[in-house]
């Protein structure tokens, strides 16, 4: 079952699948006064039908509603339709929450309540381009975010981050401040503005990563990567760690 509420010009249609769940109203807001289709799905099982209707640029749902049959569904939907985001919210979440996003095919976790910016950019997030996400960057230059860094991990949380893998997704002014990296990889993931004050970053890997105005104070580089990834406007790094990013793939510029 699906309903649907369109406001103004048609640009596309978001999936919001509800899951037991009601989306707050200023999220619906936001989206149908951007000009999208809101299209309210009780659960993942017609999902698929819909994207492969054409017309869906993003599906939006809560973390909370994912259960390996969903999980399963929603990967099969990023494949039929590689351009669609995929945007999990949650209020806080523990990692194997993460985990279960981007096994899902996730092109963004978003920590509700967010502000319209960032919403924006996850609804853009996927990797083939949408117009919401064409919408978002015309002729905006970066702009180190000025808001508080999103608290998505607990402080214990943050502790058992070691060796997970993010990516493909948003992840924008995520605060990883003293987590435990260890290892991690984070491939082709945007993490703008993140906060990673304090983080042990030894043996973590950053794949052709968005990591412009990152925090970056104190954190600890051993065997660390940055292939692809770009560092412009990072703060906290020392010269000699500036020197060793730069030896090992990163790119100061852009």
């Amino acid at each position: 079952m699906s309903r649907e509420e369109r406001h103004g010009q048609d640009k596309g249609a978001i999936l919001f699948i509800e899951g037991g769940r009601a989306w707050p109203t200023e999220l619906l807001r936001l989206t149908a006064h951007q000009g999208y289709a809101n299209v309210h799905v009780d659960d993942t099982e017609h999902v698929r039908s819909l994207v492969r209707s054409g017309g869906v640029v993003a599906v939006v749902v809560d973390v909370r509603s994912l259960g390996m049959l969903d999980v399963l569904a929603l990967r099969k939907c990023r494949e039929d339709s590689p351009s669609m985001a995929l945007v999990v919210t949650a209020a806080t979440a523990a990692p194997s929450d993460i985990k279960r996003a981007l096994d899902s095919g996730a092109t963004a976790f978003v920590s509700w309540p967010a502000p319209a910016e960032v919403i924006l950019a996850a609804l853009g997030s996927a990797s083939g381009g949408d117009a919401l996400r064409e919408e978002r960057t015309r002729t905006r230059p970066f702009e180190p975010p000025d808001r508080t860094p999103a608290t998505v991990f607990t402080r214990e949380e943050k502790r058992r981050l070691r060796e997970q893998v993010f990516r493909k997704a948003n992840l924008d002014g995520v605060d990883f401040s003293s987590a435990d990296l260890r290892g991690s990889i984070f491939d082709e993931v945007s993490l703008r503005g993140s906060n990673f004050m304090g983080a042990d970053l030894r043996r973590a890997q950053f794949l052709k990563c968005d990591l412009r105005g990152a925090r970056l104070l104190d954190v600890l580089l051993d065997e660390s990567g940055f292939h692809g990834s770009c560092l412009a406007n990072a703060t906290g790094l020392t010269e000699a760690q500036i020197d060793y990013a730069r030896r090992r793939g990163g790119v100061f510029v852009g």
